[in-house]
Formats: C-alpha cells, sequence, structure tokens
C-alpha cells in the first residue's frame, strides 16, 4: 500500500492509515506552536485576526519532513507527498529536500499543489481514492498531476493588511512566504505577477480591492472593484465561464461583512447553477496568512471531461 504526506494547508485532512499531516508552524510571543498539535485552527485564525502583527504561519521545514518519510519507509512502497503552492510557501521545496536525501532508500514522489487550502484538500482526496482503487504508484501521481490543472482559485479581499505584508516579506530574502529561487534542479519561471507593496498601498489609496487568482502557484491580481456587490459579481463571472459539470466551494469565515458577501454569492451561483450542490468551507489558516481573514474565495474543481474537450 502506498501513503500520502502532506502539510496542514490541506484542510479538514486528519492523520489516518493512509494520509500523514505534517503540521505548519505558528511563530507567535517567542514561541513556535504546531497546527493541529499545540493549537487548533480556529485558534490560529483568531490570532491572527486579532494580533496580525505578532502572529507568522511558517511551513514545516526539511527536516519535519525527513523524518516523517524516515517513519514511513518499511511500512509503505512508495510514498506521494502533495504541498502548498512553491509560490506561496515553502513546504515543497522542504519536502523535495527531504526527499533528495532519501534517494535510494524510498519511493517518494514530492508534488506541487500550485496552490492551498481546500484546493490542496482536493488534491489529497484524489490520491486516496486511486489508493483505496489498487492503482499503481505511476497512475496515482498521474491522477493526481492532472488533477492540478483542473483546480481554480478566485478570491476578493476587503484588508490589503496581508497583501502588503506578504509584497513586503516577498521583496525580502529568506522570507517563509517568499517565492523559491531557481537552483533546486528546476528550470526558473517567469518573474512574480503577484502586486507589489506600491501597488497595494496605491489601491487603498483609490478605494479599489483586489480579485485575486491563484495562477501556476502565484497569487495573481486579475480585476480591481470598489464595492462586495462588484465583487460578487465578478466571481460569479468567474464560475460561469465553465460548464454545468463542475465542483464550486466557497471559502469564507462567515462574520460580519464577509458573512454578508457570503450569502450574495451564495445566492447568485444558484440561481446560475440550479442544479449544483455549492459547498460552503471555513477558512484555513494558511489562506488567512496570505489574505487576511476577510477575504472570500471559490475553489473550483472542473471535470475531466471539460478539461480533455
Amino acid at each position: 500500500m502506498f501513503h500520502i504526506v502532506t502539510d496542514s494547508g490541506a484542510q479538514d485532512i486528519a492523520s489516518d492509515s493512509l494520509v500523514t499531516v505534517v503540521p505548519n508552524r505558528l511563530l507567535v510571543d517567542g514561541k513556535t506552536l504546531l497546527e493541529g498539535v499545540d493549537i487548533s485552527s480556529s485558534d490560529v485564525l483568531r490570532l491572527i485576526e486579532s494580533r496580525p502583527g505578532d502572529v507568522r504561519l511558517t511551513a514545516p521545514t526539511a527536516a519535519d519532513f525527513t523524518a516523517t518519510y524516515r517513519k514511513l519507509i518499511g511500512t509503505t512502497k512508495g510514498i506521494i507527498s502533495i504541498h502548498m503552492g512553491k509560490n506561496l510557501f515553502k513546504s515543497y521545496s522542504a519536502g523535495r529536500q527531504a526527499a533528495l536525501q532519501l534517494v535510494g532508500h524510498a519511493k517518494i514522489e514530492v508534488i506541487d499543489s500550485m496552490s492551498v487550502a481546500y484546493a490542496q484538500t482536493l488534491l489529497v482526496q484524489t490520491a486516496k481514492e486511486a489508493i483505496q482503487q489498487g492503482e499503481s504508484f505511476e497512475e496515482i501521481v498521474r491522477q493526481v498531476r492532472g488533477a492540478v490543472g483542473r483546480i481554480y482559485a478566485v478570491f476578493f479581499t476587503e484588508s490589503l493588511e496581508w497583501l502588503l505584508r506578504r509584497a513586503v516579506e516577498t521583496a525580502s530574502s529568506g522570507s517563509a512566504l517568499a517565492p523559491e529561487t531557481p537552483g533546486s534542479g528546476e528550470a526558473s519561471s517567469a518573474a512574480p505577477r503577484m502586486m507589489s507593496a506600491s501597488h497595494v498601498v496605491l489601491s487603498a489609496m483609490l478605494g479599489v480591492k483586489p480579485i485575486l487568482s491563484i495562477e501556476n502557484g502565484e497569487l495573481v491580481p486579475i480585476e480591481k472593484v470598489r464595492t462586495r456587490l462588484q465583487a460578487v459579481e465578478r466571481l460569479v463571472e468567474f464560475a460561469v465561464e465553465f460548464d454545468q459539470s463542475i465542483k464550486i466551494m466557497i471559502m469564507s469565515c462567515k462574520t460580519g461583512k464577509t458573512g454578508e458577501t457570503q450569502r450574495m454569492l451564495l445566492d447568485r451561483l444558484q440561481q446560475e447553477f440550479p442544479d449544483r450542490t455549492i459547498r460552503q468551507i471555513p477558512y484555513c489558516p494558511a489562506l488567512a496568512a496570505l489574505l487576511g481573514v476577510d477575504a472570500i474565495g471559490l475553489i473550483i474543481l472542473e471535470s475531466e471531461t471539460e478539461n480533455e474537450s
């Protein structure tokens, strides 16, 4: 039997006989807490909301993954390790580093989800279902990598504070949120298209808020709006570009203005997709660390049939 390793960026996934979750780290008051071990995800969200300047979420280290892989050697025929997008957090880089240390000792495939939160969860579920169906290691990897290209994420955030922090941290070397740099044996990608600090400040001055898409593992601004109603319409327009066979998930914290926006968004999506069940998924800390707690967004899983057409 094969085994899945992931980080706690994949929400609503618990460790079991097929999956091991390596927790993200929360740095607060000079202490390091493990998400889901020392502190619950809901408490992490409350800290991020109440003390945004004092809280920092980081990915597991290479040592964390090495220890996890070593424990699994001898108990599994192969490991599929699925991580938060490498341009969002450094989980993928840490997993690759750990896997390289164990070359010849274990069969490990490290996969960049190119996303985070429930989008990453969908990939873990894909791998788990393939294992349960008795698929080969190569087929499991093929199915997961294929699903990466069929998952889309788009968000609207009313607070620009976290985007500004991300822009500043990304510009500084050694940041836990900084995109990876070439040198790990992979070709260099195009320059990041995420919002710079100056763009974030200018948006705040003009009173506009961004619609952000996760494209190729990067947070990319695709449009700007002034009101929540405009944001809802843009999110719906994004969804209706796909056919009726898609799976749609709304992600938000369901509080204050965000809760009102979620209700408006759900109503509009139900009008456009009357035969679809629109799932409402709570926020996870990894997403809050990128966008703050007042963002709302859609995760869309495109059907294999539509993707191939």
